[in-house]
């Protein structure tokens, strides 16, 4: 039988539907007014590797009933991770990183539209470059600063004057809102603006996060195990490491169509991948 965890810490957030572990072990550190290192070690976990994909088996159980939350919300994260750790050990191939620490892409639109705001966990994945829900490039930095989303932070001590910042809305370096952007990069990308084998790449993108969803992959009529995407990834049909498609080039493209056509552009690209 697992080890039972009587709850100990009171008015710690909840984890949002498909929250990032450390997204949430963030929010977490800011609700007890105290530093993500003080908050690992009473966890019990290390800051030295990947926080996301620490939370797995017994972590999940003992920090699940520590904080009194139930420990099936952590079920996605357990998946989607665990999925990772299967095909790549260290997830250097999958996630993003920025000096070895893990790094977000960002929708500014749905940053703007969250009620309790957080980083998913598809936006961790180097694969996740288009948000179909607003139907845009996802971000890579922040609009004020240009500084890259880095997580789990110290939200009392983060700013420009180290004064802390409340909201994982804002950039954590300069304090500044990431929604700037939102009214200008919402249903930007067209698809004209896109290459036929960029659509195939992106396309395989959401297809990737499918797959280790549902541990399946399917091509046409056939279905195959995740093991097959070691085989998609070194044919380089996903868009990992040689893939450098981004909202600054898409923004490039599109001033320069407009430039020639005028303002109006074929609409739409969408993928219907279930969740992902």
């Amino acid at each position: 039988m697992p080890k039972k965890y009587s709850k100990e810490l009171v008015g710690v957030p909840e984890l949002q539907e498909g929250e990032s572990p450390s997204s949430w072990l963030t929010r977490a550190a800011l609700s007890q007014g105290v530093s993500i290192k003080e908050l690992a070690e009473y966890f019990e976990i290390p800051l030295r590797g990947d926080c996301d994909l620490i939370f797995v088996g017994a972590n999940v159980r003992r920090i699940a009933g520590l904080c009194g939350i139930p420990f099936d919300s952590f079920q996605l994260n357990r998946q989607m991770f665990g999925g990772v750790r299967k095909l790549d050990v260290t997830g250097k191939r999958y996630l993003l990183f920025h000096d070895a620490l893990p790094r977000y892409r960002f929708c500014p639109s749905c940053i703007h539209l969250q009620r309790v705001k957080y980083f998913p966990i598809h936006w961790r994945f180097n694969a996740w470059r288009w948000c179909p829900q607003h139907d845009c490039m996802m971000e890579d930095a922040c609009p004020h600063c240009s500084s890259v989303v880095v997580l789990p932070r110290n939200m009392l001590e983060a700013g420009i004057d180290r004064s802390g910042v409340g909201t994982l809305a804002r950039c954590l370096n300069c304090g500044k809102a990431l929604w700037t952007r939102h009214n200008d990069s919402r249903m930007t990308l067209d698809a004209d603006l896109l290459t036929p084998w960029e659509r195939v790449v992106m396309r395989n993108g959401r297809a990737l996060l499918a797959a280790l969803l549902t541990k399946r992959v399917i091509f046409g009529e056939r279905t195959f195990t995740t093991a097959a995407l070691r085989r998609i990834e070194k044919r380089g049909l996903l868009p990992h490491r040689h893939f450098h498609l981004d909202a600054a080039e898409i923004r490039r493209r599109s001033e320069v169509a407009r430039s020639i056509t005028g303002p109006t552009l074929p609409r739409g690209i969408f993928f219907g991948l279930g969740r992902f």
